[in-house]
Parts: structure tokens; C-alpha cells; sequence
């Protein structure tokens, strides 16, 4: 058998790195947020000066297909461990509804990893970024919460941070094992956080 894991996803990353020996791998768990785009979260827009951006335009149809830290992870752990996807709560939203399944999950998994932050990019709906200006330096919506009660069930827990900008942790510092600043990881992204971890 293999190892019994738990997880939720949160932030795109990118593709084609190489994995981590399989010596490294482990069980791993990931409760967080449920926006899954199907490109980067974030996109810069050249072009002429004259004012030619239009504000409904979506430039994750534009960007190169990335590796997500949940695909990292599965990559990285291979198929025999067990990685349980549980959505915790979305990046912004005050809703706590599924903080339980998350913990229930962590309770049963070896390893959690918690993927947090901020949504970056240029367009609304956007968290951090250019011209999305934030009045808090706190993570966003429960994302604390969801930190604090996933640790609390005494899983090891690793929280993987994704923001483009600086966030004030001081509610959740005490709580995991480990944080890891991932920044914005970019296409393969997802692989590389896998390999810190793994």
C-alpha cells in the first residue's frame, strides 16, 4: 500500500521541470481554495499606448499551459500515494461551510499541505497586482482559519503562501510546520514547489 494524503488546490504554476527522486516522496494532504483556472492567475498586457486594453479581456487564454501545485504534488508523490482533494474555501469569500471537510480530511491524511494567498493579476477579481490596491495586509477571506484548524489536528502540516505581494502572517505563523513563499511560481511552478516539499 501507499500512503494515504488529503489535498486541495489553489494557484496555477508551470510545466516541464523534472520530478523529485522517487526516494523523496511522501504523503501529502491539501485543503484550500476551489478556483481552478486552466492557465496562470495572473497575465501582463503590452501593446500600443493609446489606450487599446480592454478590461474584459481573459489573458489566461493567451498564456502557455502551466503545472498547478496539486499536479506538482502528484507528480512528485506518484501513484502510490493517495492524494485527497479537498476544497477548504475560496480565496476571498467569508464563507467557513467547508473548513470541517477540510479538517476531517487532514485528521485521516500523513501530511497536510495548505495552499494560500492572493489571486494576482491586471484584472477584476483580482487580489494583488497592478492597480488592485488592498486596504489589508491580511490573507484574504478565511484562509487563516482554514490554516489554523487544518494544523490543529496535529497532521504535519506544511502551508504553501502564493501572493505578489507582502501579507502579514501573524495568525497563522504559529500553526504549521513550515511556510513556504512561493511568490508567484509561474508555469512550472508547480513542480518546483512539489520538489521543496518532496
Amino acid at each position: 500500500g501507499g500512503h494515504r494524503c488529503s489535498g486541495s488546490w489553489h494557484h496555477a504554476a508551470w510545466p516541464g521541470a523534472i520530478p523529485p527522486s522517487a526516494s523523496r516522496r511522501q504523503g501529502v494532504q491539501l485543503p484550500t481554495t476551489t478556483e481552478r483556472p486552466a492557465r496562470s492567475q495572473h497575465a501582463v498586457a503590452a501593446g500600443q499606448h493609446e489606450g487599446a486594453f480592454d478590461p474584459n479581456l481573459d489573458f489566461r487564454t493567451c498564456l502557455p499551459p502551466t503545472v498547478t501545485i496539486l499536479d506538482g504534488i502528484r507528480e512528485a508523490v506518484g501513484a502510490a500515494t493517495e492524494i485527497v482533494h479537498v476544497p477548504g474555501c475560496d480565496i476571498e469569500d467569508p464563507d467557513t461551510g467547508r473548513l470541517d471537510e477540510a479538517v476531517e480530511a487532514a485528521r485521516g491524511a500523513d501530511a497536510a499541505v495548505v495552499v494560500v494567498g492572493c489571486r494576482s493579476g491586471l484584472l477584476k477579481g483580482y487580489s494583488s497586482g497592478e492597480a488592485n490596491d488592498s486596504a489589508s495586509l491580511r490573507l484574504p477571506g478565511v484562509q487563516s482559519d482554514l490554516v489554523r484548524r487544518v494544523a490543529a489536528t496535529g497532521t504535519p502540516t506544511a502551508v504553501v503562501l502564493i501572493s505578489g505581494r507582502i501579507l502579514a502572517l501573524s495568525e497563522i505563523v504559529d500553526s504549521p510546520a513550515a511556510i513556504l513563499q512561493a511568490w508567484i511560481p509561474g508555469q512550472e511552478g508547480g513542480r518546483a514547489v512539489a520538489d521543496v516539499l518532496f
